[in-house]
């Protein structure tokens, strides 16, 4: 297991004993989650978590159910793991194309893969693993870089393997081609 980013520059002293047991918690369930999406995917991708960004996530107004910051994290680390679930192609594709993922609080939710690497920008309202599990399955192996905003970067021929999964998703949802 690889878990990068876990320990927290926010000043010790700066924070109460409370905050410092919520951060503690919060970094075991993240190392947990990624452990688990990487066994399922056979793979050793590296989470990355900016903790300045969640610092005081259960206070922030926006965040109404008072959530710790794991609980926005673990979008990606779910998401890896259902997209891992999806076959062999999609395993495949993980284990070529991706080998970090960066979460980090933002504002509304962002998506941005380039060079095996997944940044997440995950909101305190209004997001959720399904909707970054379909951009790592429309991205991830697209050899270019592309974002949420649909702006691209110099696309390959990586893709097949994703493109398979998806065909054959397709198919199993009798959706269209």
């Amino acid at each position: 297991m690889v878990l990068a980013g876990v320990a927290s520059s926010i000043s010790a002293s700066a924070q109460t004993i409370r905050q410092r047991q919520d951060l503690a918690q919060d970094r075991q369930q993240v190392a947990e989650h990624i452990a688990d999406a990487n066994k399922t995917c056979g793979t050793n991708v590296t989470l990355s978590v900016d903790w300045n960004s969640f610092a005081g996530a259960k206070t922030a107004p926006e965040n109404t159910n008072a959530q710790s910051a794991w609980s926005f994290i673990v979008n990606a680390t779910d998401a890896l793991d259902a997209v891992c679930r999806e076959g062999a192609d999609s395993k495949a594709a993980i284990a070529s194309n991706l080998h970090t993922i960066t979460v980090s609080h933002a504002s509304s939710e962002q998506m941005d893969y380039r060079g095996g690497v997944l940044h997440y920008g995950v909101p305190y309202q209004g997001a959720g693993y399904s909707t970054l599990e379909r951009y790592m399955l429309d991205h991830i192996g697209s050899g270019g870089g592309v974002s949420r905003n649909g702006n691209t970067g110099s696309g390959t021929d990586q893709g097949k393997a994703v493109n398979s999964a998806i065909d054959g998703l397709k198919r199993r949802l009798n959706l269209p081609n």
